[in-house]
């Protein structure tokens, strides 16, 4: 059984030839958005960062739908589930949806692809259909994202 003298020489030399130091400054109103995101899902703050670089070229090399919505969702429990569920149902194929608004009367939904695949207009109709059902008026675009 190593000793915790060992073990701490142990730790020490490995981060000297296994780990490289990235720092990162964010603005401190940034590190509470991380922090509080982080702690949802149960991760500390440096693995979310960690995932989230992981993650990165999944996002870049995605497929995006963008919603223009007549009215700000952003902040809707009521529709939330519906758009939640038709994300389950197909997580085989997305990545996840954002909706957006802002102060200048812009709405969004946002709808992010794994892939350019021909699901994506069948899983469109899917969200469109709770759009009109909760009298949303919208219209959208494709966009396929890739990696430079």
């Amino acid at each position: 059984m190593p000793t915790n003298k060992n073990k701490k020489q142990y730790d020490m030399q490995y981060a000297k030839d296994k780990l490289k130091r990235i720092p990162l400054n964010v603005q401190k109103e940034k590190y509470e958005e991380i922090k509080g995101a982080a702690n949802i899902v149960g991760e500390p703050v440096n693995g979310y960062i960690k995932k989230a670089i992981d993650a990165y070229p999944t996002i870049l090399n995605s497929s995006v739908i963008t919603f223009i919505l007549d009215k700000d969702i952003s902040f809707s429990d009521e529709i939330h589930p519906f758009l939640e569920k038709i994300l389950l149902d197909n997580s085989d194929y997305m990545l996840g949806f954002t909706r957006q608004g802002d102060t200048t009367g812009k709405y969004q939904l946002i709808l992010r692809f794994k892939c350019d695949c021909k699901d994506n207009e069948r899983i469109a109709k899917q969200f469109t259909d709770i759009l009109t059902k909760f009298h949303i008026s919208y219209s959208y675009a494709s966009q396929t994202t890739t990696l430079n």
